[in-house]
């Protein structure tokens, strides 16, 4: 196990990485953490926002909302976070969500991949700094072990 010391900081510390359409702060990246995990504050998400349906190959999911609704749907399961409430998110099955009222969320991979950086961690850096073309999207997701498997979710 690597020799981890406490690492402590504020988001006013942390740059914003915008990632599509939404602004994503690495609070916890995985190099913090010797790759244990990754803490990401997702901000406030919009109503009707969801991302392609996708699974992590080597992470899982841990979502913390705090505000909002939000349906997450993961392999055959559907189901409605309203108030504040979490979701876990097993590596390898196929999920999304989609913010049906204004959420407030912050993501929490586990583990952090194997590099310096977790799959999403890099996945996110990459996406944003390819502009967030949906070609892109797809392509980076197969390179960091995130495949996109089909549209976001419908209402």
């Amino acid at each position: 196990m690597t020799d981890l010391g406490p690492f402590i900081r504020t988001t006013s510390d942390v740059p914003l990485v915008p990632f599509l359409g939404l602004t994503n702060q690495f609070t916890l990246p995985a190099e913090a953490t010797g790759g244990a995990l990754t803490l990401i504050d997702a901000g406030t998400i919009r109503k009707n926002f969801s991302p392609p349906l996708h699974h992590h190959l080597t992470e899982h999911e841990v979502f913390l909302v705090t505000s909002g609704v939000v349906d997450f749907a993961c392999g055959d399961t559907r189901t409605t976070v309203e108030g504040s409430g979490a979701a876990f998110l097993p590596a390898g099955r196929p999920h999304s969500f989609r913010v049906v009222e204004d959420a407030r969320i912050y993501v929490i991979t586990v583990p952090s991949g194997a590099e310096p950086a977790g799959d999403f961690e890099r996945f996110v850096h990459d996406v944003s700094a390819a502009g967030g073309d949906l070609q892109a999207v797809a392509e980076l997701g197969e390179r960091h072990r995130i495949p996109i498997v089909g549209p976001p979710l419908a209402e």
